[in-house]
């Protein structure tokens, strides 16, 4: 879709929305499938203003010179989002003054990227390697206007020289000589191994490694919220989200799906009595202090 059929779609449903009675949008609103639905809802042409909607026509720059309130991060999110997801870009950068201010901002924000895409196409954030990966694959980099230095290549410093691996040969014989291994067993040496012959007692993890893990982990936990809670999560605030997140990352989706009445109380907006079915478990009293700074969270008490 290019950008002139974008802003046209856009058009054709504004004037759908002028000319229509209530009865007749309550109608086309009810025929929607329940994945029609989620994309209307995040189809940012039939939602925004005119003024935060890219130009027509071939450009290079596109200048968003506005107050606070204007909606200038959100405008610029879900034209990233639209560019990654329809693979009109294959490289996108998204520069900021600092890295913080790119993540807060950009990404991580009530505007950014994270938040606005839907829930089957919303990127994977590699925080260890500063980007977000789109389903598509593409993959936006973010980096601080001070440095620009390093926006002429986004590859791990440490990665393997392609030459190296021609072909795969060289992963193909390290697997059949180490095995390849899901879960944690000991080697012949009597080292804890996992993967392809990684050494975990004497290795353990690196910082990115682990950043790695803890962003696949959070996005299942959160797909786990989004199935048990349905909309009652994505409306939540954030400090709700993060407590039902915190629960689902401990104890996975088939024992929270056992938490029926505090599922119940969070389908029906009752926080309180979701806290209250959160503190009176064995779970409660098996983790102790994180039980209770969920329940002051669900309660919307947290410091």
């Amino acid at each position: 879709m290019t950008t002139d059929t974008w802003l046209s779609f856009a058009a054709e449903w504004r004037r759908f929305v002028t000319g229509a009675t209530p009865a007749m949008i309550d109608d086309f609103i009810a025929a929607l499938a329940p994945g029609e639905a989620e994309r209307l809802v995040h189809a940012w042409p039939l939602w925004a203003r005119q003024a935060q909607l890219p130009p027509p026509g071939p450009w290079r720059v596109w200048l968003l010179m506005a107050g606070r309130g204007f909606g200038k991060t959100r405008a610029g999110a879900e034209w990233v989002r639209w560019l990654a997801e329809t693979g009109q870009a294959a490289s996108i950068a998204l520069v900021g003054d600092t890295a913080d201010d790119v993540r807060h901002v950009m990404v991580e924000g009530p505007s950014g990227l994270l938040a606005l895409a839907p829930s089957s196409a919303r990127p994977l954030w590699q925080r260890s390697l500063q980007r977000p990966a789109s389903a598509r694959k593409h993959r936006p980099s973010h980096r601080p206007s001070h440095r620009p230095q390093n926006r002429r290549r986004n590859k791990p410093r440490n990665a393997m020289p392609e030459n190296d691996n021609q072909g795969g040969d060289l992963v193909r014989l390290l697997t059949r000589h180490e095995g390849r291994r899901a879960f944690p067993y000991t080697d012949t040496a009597g080292r804890l191994t996992i993967g392809v012959g990684r050494n975990l007692t004497d290795r353990g993890l690196a910082d990115d490694e682990i950043d790695h893990l803890l962003a696949n982990d959070i996005a299942l936990a959160k797909s786990i919220c989004e199935d048990l809670f349905g909309t009652a999560f994505t409306a939540a605030c954030p400090a709700r989200r993060h407590a039902l997140i915190s629960m689902a990352f401990n104890l996975g989706g088939p024992r929270l799906a056992g938490f029926t009445r505090l599922r119940d109380a969070v389908r029906r907006g009752d926080w309180d009595a979701a806290a209250g079915e959160a503190l009176d478990s064995r779970w409660a009293a098996q983790t102790g202090r994180r039980a209770i700074d969920i329940a002051a969270m669900l309660r919307g008490t947290s410091g």
